[in-house]
C-alpha cells in the first residue's frame, strides 16, 4: 500500500507509521469526516491459517466495546478489496513507554501513575472476560488530554483474546513472535491456558522495567529465556522502596494462584506510592466489581483521598486536584489543590481548609 491508496472507500493512506510480525500501521484520513486515524492491516502471510480474519474480525469487534479513556480506541474494523482484515483506530499523539524508557527509567512515583493508569483500561477489559496477553511499554501510550495533563492508553486490544477456551490460530501462533520477555510462564506454555492473572505477570514485568530499565528475565535465545522465566527467580529489583520491589515480586511468582488475585488487589497495593494512587484503584475496583457500592475506608465512604490521620470525629484528607469527597452522613462536598490539607468535621457537616 502506498500514500494516497484508498482502504475500503473510505480511508485514504497518508503515511506508514510502523510493522511488526502481523501487520503494517499507516495513517489514514477519513474522506468525508476528514477525520485522521491509525489503521492496521494484517499481512497476507497470517491469513494462511485458517479462520484467522474471521476471528481477527470478533476481536475487533469485542475491543470496539471498550469505552475507557485509558484504551486505544477501536473506532471501525473491515476487510480491503483483496481480503486482508483490518482495524481503525484513534490517531494519538505522544509516544509509547518504550520511546520513555529509552531516555532514562521512571521516578517510582511516575511509573506507578502509569501502570495505574493503564490497569483502569485493563480492567474493564477483564471484566468484560478478555485477556490482552501482549502488555509492554510499547504497548502502553503516553499522550495527554486536552487540559494538558498526562494520559496513558493500552494499545492493541484488537489481538486480545476472550476467556472462552477458544484460542484463534491467529492466538496460539503469533503469541510467542510477539513480545516473550513479558509473557507469563503458563502463556509461554501454551496460549489456550492463560487467563487475566497472565496479564498482572506483564503489568509487574513492565513496571520492573519502567523503574530499573532492564528486565527480569533476559537471555539471548528464547529457548533459555524460556527456561528462565519458567524456573528461574527474576533479578532482584534494587534502588526502589521495599514495598515496592514486594508487589513486584509477587506479579513475578511462577504459578498464577501466588499472584494478585485481579488487578483491583494490585492496584490496592499500589496506590501509596503516588499521587491519586487511591482514587484510581477505587475506580479499578468498581470496574471489576461494579455491585459493590463503595470501597470504604473506615467510617468514612470517600470517592476519592487518602485518609492519613484521624481523631475522634475529625477526618484530615490529603487532596490532589482530582479530588472530591462525599461524606455518607451529610451530602457534603469538597474540593482540593496539591498545596492544600482539608479537615471535615463529618457530624456537624462543618467543612474547613488549611494550608499543608
Amino acid at each position: 500500500m502506498q500514500p494516497g491508496d484508498v482502504i475500503d472507500g473510505k480511508y485514504r493512506i497518508d503515511d506508514q507509521l510502523g510493522e511488526g510480525g502481523m501487520g503494517v500501521v499507516h495513517a489514514v484520513t477519513h474522506l468525508r469526516l476528514g477525520k485522521r486515524y491509525a489503521i492496521k492491516v494484517l499481512r497476507p502471510a497470517v491469513l494462511s491459517m485458517p479462520g484467522v480474519a474471521q476471528r481477527f474480525l470478533r476481536e475487533a469487534r469485542a475491543a470496539s466495546q471498550l469505552k475507557s479513556e485509558h484504551v486505544g480506541a477501536v473506532i471501525d474494523f473491515g476487510e480491503i478489496a483483496t481480503g486482508e482484515p483490518y482495524i481503525v483506530m484513534e490517531r494519538l499523539d505522544g509516544e509509547d513507554l518504550g520511546c520513555v524508557l529509552a531516555r532514562a527509567p521512571l521516578p517510582p512515583a511516575i511509573a506507578v501513575n502509569y501502570i495505574l493508569q493503564a490497569s483502569e483500561g485493563l480492567a474493564e477489559a477483564h471484566a468484560a472476560g478478555m485477556v490482552h496477553r501482549d502488555i509492554k511499554p510499547a504497548n502502553l501510550f503516553l499522550t495527554r488530554r486536552r487540559d494538558g495533563s498526562r494520559l496513558v492508553k493500552v494499545l492493541d486490544f484488537g489481538i486480545a483474546t476472550a476467556q472462552t477456551g477458544e484460542v484463534s490460530a491467529l492466538t496460539e501462533s503469533f503469541s510467542v513472535m510477539g513480545s516473550p520477555f513479558y509473557m507469563s510462564p503458563e502463556q509461554l506454555r501454551s496460549a489456550r491456558i492463560v487467563d487475566a492473572r497472565s496479564d498482572l505477570w506483564s503489568v509487574g514485568v513492565t513496571l520492573y522495567e519502567l523503574l530499573s530499565g532492564s528486565l527480569p528475565f533476559d537471555d539471548w535465545s528464547f529457548t533459555a529465556l524460556a527456561i528462565k522465566i519458567a524456573t528461574e527467580p527474576h533479578a532482584p529489583l534494587t534502588g526502589v522502596p521495599a514495598g515496592l520491589a514486594a508487589i513486584i515480586d509477587r506479579c513475578l511468582e511462577k504459578t498464577a494462584d501466588a499472584r494478585y488475585k485481579d488487578l483491583a488487589q494490585l492496584a490496592d497495593a499500589l496506590a501509596p506510592f503516588t499521587l491519586s494512587g487511591y482514587r484510581m484503584a477505587a475506580q479499578i475496583g468498581n470496574t471489576l466489581a461494579p455491585s459493590e457500592v463503595s470501597r470504604p475506608t473506615g467510617e468514612m465512604q470517600p470517592l476519592s483521598a487518602v485518609i492519613f490521620e484521624r481523631a475522634d470525629d475529625v477526618v484530615t484528607f490529603d487532596l490532589d486536584d482530582d479530588t472530591v469527597l462525599d461524606f455518607r452522613d451529610d451530602d457534603s462536598t469538597i474540593r482540593g489543590s496539591p498545596s492544600s490539607r482539608a479537615t471535615a468535621r463529618h457530624r456537624r457537616g462543618v467543612v474547613t481548609s488549611r494550608p499543608h
